[in-house]
């Protein structure tokens, strides 16, 4: 049996003194030129910067690279404002086969069919000790996997070692992935059934996954969470099924689930291993993306709104920040698409400024928090 609730949206747009929401016309802005839109300040020539991880005690940010053919692990100082691709490199492997003892190797860049859809979408960190932590990574490429480095955070910029790997369960579809407290991991999955692939140029992280599991194109397939351990593999998790589900986060005692809705436009809190299932849905006022978990305890969740995914006038993508525990959001920021930004993927707050990132586009964007 099911425990559910619906909690209403308690909305306040940040004032016009830090930045104004922009409504949709029906001229078409662009920021091509890495001009600031208002105070919108961008970082350009970083491809599909889809998902972000904070390295613990500084000021890098850890991004994805999540187009096919140019995937990508990169470190972004927040401080000098300066991007270093940190992966694929000269990365050193380790190979942790206690840890990951199904995992069949290192990634090949040097096969063709990773040659042609490498990409890396969703990431992790979690802490470990010291500067050490590990990085979890959504892989797509000839192998759908969630790839594992180890990372040193106290070098400049941090290095990465490849220590492991999990591949998905047979037609599995990762979008986001999250470290378990206890050990293991565990990943947002549509099943594929048909469809474009994961990272493909001109589709979103929402819409990668649009043509695959239940209902098919055009629909909103459902997904659930999966949990892998090494001792029983890949397992769905009850009660999360979630149309066209995307974003994922866990908190930090591991008790919680923090889930993206996309297709329900929702955000939901569920519990693990309760029996029965709770689970409490908190409707959002736009398709939340990604979510990330800040140290004060609030989430900040970016997405999508309007006409979604069109990449047209009418589209609009956001950012809020949500209290897990009062299942309440705060929006902080609408605007209307832009080319070279189509659509915010994932917000993470360093110091006092917010930073965006898009799975179309070619740059990260900043902005002062409220």
């Amino acid at each position: 049996m099911m425990k559910a609730s619906t909690v209403g949206v308690v909305l306040a747009v940040v004032s016009s003194a830090l930045l104004v929401p922009v409504p949709p016309t029906a001229a078409q802005p662009t920021a091509r030129a890495c001009d600031p839109l208002g105070r919108i300040q961008f970082l350009c020539d970083v491809v599909s910067p889809e998902d972000f991880a904070l390295v613990p005690g500084t000021e890098w940010i850890m991004t994805s690279g999540n187009r096919a053919g140019q995937g990508a692990i990169r470190a972004l100082n927040a401080r000098d404002r300066k991007i270093t691709t940190v992966f694929p490199s000269s990365t050193a492997t380790r190979p942790d086969t206690r840890t990951y003892p199904t995992c069949p190797g290192p990634l090949d860049l040097a096969v063709p069919a990773e040659q042609s859809r490498f990409a890396m979408h969703g990431m992790y960190l979690k802490p470990g000790r010291k500067n050490i932590h590990t990085l979890y990574v959504v892989h797509h490429g000839a192998r759908e996997s969630i790839e594992v480095f180890e990372l040193d955070g106290a070098l400049r910029p941090p290095s990465v070692t490849w220590v492991g790997c999990v591949v998905a369960p047979e037609n599995g579809v990762f979008n986001a992935v999250v470290g378990l407290p206890e050990g293991g991991v565990a990943a947002t999955n549509i099943p594929r059934t048909g469809g474009p692939q994961p990272g493909t140029p001109g589709t979103s992280s929402d819409a990668a996954s649009a043509g695959g599991g239940r209902g098919g194109a055009g629909s909103n397939p459902i997904g659930a969470v999966w949990e892998w351990h090494a001792s029983t593999g890949w397992q769905a998790v009850p009660g999360s099924e979630t149309a066209r589900i995307n974003g994922l986060e866990v908190s930090k005692d591991g008790k919680w689930f923090y889930i993206a809705g996309w297709g329900d436009q929702t955000f939901i809190r569920l519990e693990r291993g309760a029996r029965p299932v709770r689970k409490d849905v908190l409707p959002m006022p736009f398709r939340i993306d990604n979510v990330r978990l800040m140290d004060n305890g609030t989430i900040l969740a970016a997405g999508h709104g309007g006409t979604a995914l069109c990449s047209c006038p009418t589209e609009t993508w956001h950012v809020g920040r949500i209290d897990p525990r009062a299942l309440k959001v705060q929006e902080l920021l609408r605007q209307p698409y832009v080319e070279g930004f189509g659509a915010a993927t994932v917000a993470v707050q360093v110091g006092r400024e917010i930073w965006i990132g898009t799975n179309r586009g070619d740059r990260v964007g900043y902005f002062p928090g409220p």
